[in-house]
């Protein structure tokens, strides 16, 4: 009778009930999971470059891509609120290396490429004879 007895080896344990066997739907829910974390930390890492050096050209920074590699991009974060900590590091950049930005003095405008050409007078404000004058050159 004894021999008929189960002795528990570890070839017939069983686990216990409240482990859970992984399966292979759980490991590919995992996987997918692991992949929208990355795909979400790489859309994030680009819209921070990107913000980065658009608001760098605005600025009138003379080499963008240059002057983004001195930012601290650790303190630039990307949120539901948009991009944060950017206009902090980009102060203290052009305070901190103003060699990296075209200088405009007070008062003097910079260049847009929309004057062009001489503007046309306005022939309500002409006398005459510059309006005839004017006229003439056409």
């Amino acid at each position: 009778m004894d021999e008929t007895k189960m002795t528990n080896t570890p070839e017939t344990e069983l686990p216990p009930a409240e482990e859970k066997v992984p399966t292979e739907a759980d490991t590919l829910r995992e996987q997918i999971r692991q992949m929208e974390e990355k795909h979400t930390a790489d859309l994030a890492r680009m819209q921070i470059e990107h913000e980065t050096k658009y608001a760098l050209a605005r600025m009138g920074a003379k080499n963008p891509a240059l002057a983004a590699k001195v930012l601290d991009m650790s303190a630039i974060t990307y949120g539901e609120e948009g991009i944060c900590g950017l206009k902090e590091q980009l102060d203290k950049l052009r305070i901190s290396d103003p060699y990296l930005f075209h200088s405009t003095a007070e008062g003097e405008k910079t260049a847009t490429g929309l004057s062009h050409g001489t503007p046309f007078a306005d022939p309500d404000s002409m006398t005459d004879a510059e309006y005839y004058r004017f006229v003439r050159r056409f």
